[in-house]
């Protein structure tokens, strides 16, 4: 993972340099400060995944299940490149976190202790997060792929 960051920064280098236009330049700035963050946050193994336009990064830490915590911890924040600022940041259990769109983010939650009532229950938890209003809503009331 060390040798995938000092190589990220190598290219995030090379094209700020390359480039012209001062929008590349602070994307490359943009990409120090987010990587920053989330080392600082997070500590290592933290996976970034950037939106379609290349506006917005989704900085996502899984902890590895262990004896007294057997739920995967997923951290995670979206990070906005133009303004340099965080949008919205949570922590689920045992869930993933992926875009959507260019604009909105699935939270997926995955039920820890589930009782077998009798009852077929096809429910999703979670939620989806609208970058646009910063608002979430049911992942019930949306329509998720």
């Amino acid at each position: 993972m060390r040798i995938f960051s000092y190589l990220l920064f190598v290219v995030v280098l090379l094209t700020a340099a390359s480039c012209k236009s001062s929008e590349r330049a602070t994307i490359a700035h943009g990409a120090g400060s987010y990587q920053s963050l989330a080392e600082q946050k997070y500590g290592r193994g933290v996976d970034f995944f950037l939106n379609s336009s290349g506006t917005a990064v989704l900085c996502v830490r899984r902890t590895k299940p262990a004896q007294l915590q057997p739920q995967q911890q997923v951290s995670f924040f979206v990070f906005d490149i133009r303004t340099e600022s965080v949008l919205y940041e949570d922590n689920v259990p045992n869930g993933s976190v992926k875009w959507r769109d260019d604009t909105s983010v699935v939270v997926l939650v995955t039920p820890g202790i589930v009782r077998d009532d009798g009852k077929e229950s096809h429910t999703r938890s979670g939620y989806v997060l609208d970058l646009r209003t910063r608002r979430t809503r049911d992942i019930e009331n949306a329509d998720v792929q």
